[in-house]
């Protein structure tokens, strides 16, 4: 199909899930190319897109069908946050604040990379997050509830939630726990995360067997994860169980940070 062909098919894909809603198609088209880039999310999320866009253009008929089908959720979404019925409301009115007020409504920002749903839960979980951080008595509780809740079958949008959550606080972190190094566990680290040697190459340079290079490595990464454990627990509440899921998370991006840190160290 052509991109003009996609475009319609994903209009009347939309109009026809929704025939409350108006949104005529020459307003579709506009924020659909407004999008820019691949259409193939236009054929895969058009029902989605049909009601963000009405949403979007401030349509009653869809404003009131996004409340219905996606506003409803966010107690559901924000569930392991244990939120007090105040907290739940002030959370409630942020998320709609968020994404259908002002003249440029979050709602707009909605691309069809994913559900709808997954759209609104992220938004949700985002605002419940900064709404948790503004409490200091309850932040722990809700962040350690959120981490066990969905490590295991969070989205790729979800994790990324949690990841720009905790990545400036563990990267802070551990640049403090790798400038408190032994001098030898640094070289040992450099050789190993910057210059890439395995413990065959390390052992050489040191003068020692590989399989001692290979026992110290192991006992340096074990004492820099007990000094994660310590300190993000003291930072967020968070447990061993739930630091080891939050580094699983970011182990790619701690090896990156590791190696920039002792370069520059």
């Amino acid at each position: 199909m052509t991109p003009d062909e996609i475009a319609l098919a994903a209009f009347q894909a939309g109009a026809s899930r929704w025939p409350e809603v108006q949104l005529s198609r020459e307003r579709f088209l506009t924020r659909l190319t407004g999008l820019g880039g691949d259409l193939s999310a236009a054929g895969a999320r058009a029902e989605d897109l049909f009601l963000a866009f009405a949403c979007a253009e401030g349509n009653g008929p869809a404003l009131a069908t996004f409340d219905e089908v996606h506003l409803s959720k966010i107690a559901l979404y924000a569930s392991r946050f244990s939120l007090a019925p105040h907290a739940l409301d002030e959370l409630k009115q942020t998320v709609r604040v968020k994404l259908l007020s002002g003249t440029t409504p979050g709602i707009g920002q909605y691309a069809g990379h994913g559900p709808l749903s997954a759209f609104v839960r992220v938004t949700t979980v985002r605002a419940a997050l900064d709404l948790t951080a503004a409490r200091p008595d309850d932040a722990p509780t809700a962040r350690s509830e959120l981490t066990l809740s969905y490590i295991s079958s969070m989205s790729n949008p979800e994790a990324d939630v949690l990841k720009g959550f905790y990545r400036s606080g563990l990267q802070a972190l551990l640049e403090e726990i790798l400038a408190g190094l032994p001098a030898r566990d640094k070289v040992l680290l450099r050789l190993h995360l910057i210059d890439r040697l395995n413990v065959d190459a390390i052992g050489a340079i040191l003068r020692q067997h590989r399989a001692t290079i290979a026992r110290q490595l192991i006992r340096v990464r074990a004492d820099i994860f007990k000094q994660f454990q310590k300190r993000s627990k003291l930072l967020w509440g968070t447990s061993p169980s739930e630091v080891r899921s939050i580094v699983r998370m970011l182990e790619g991006e701690i090896e990156v940070s590791a190696a920039r840190i002792l370069a520059s160290a």
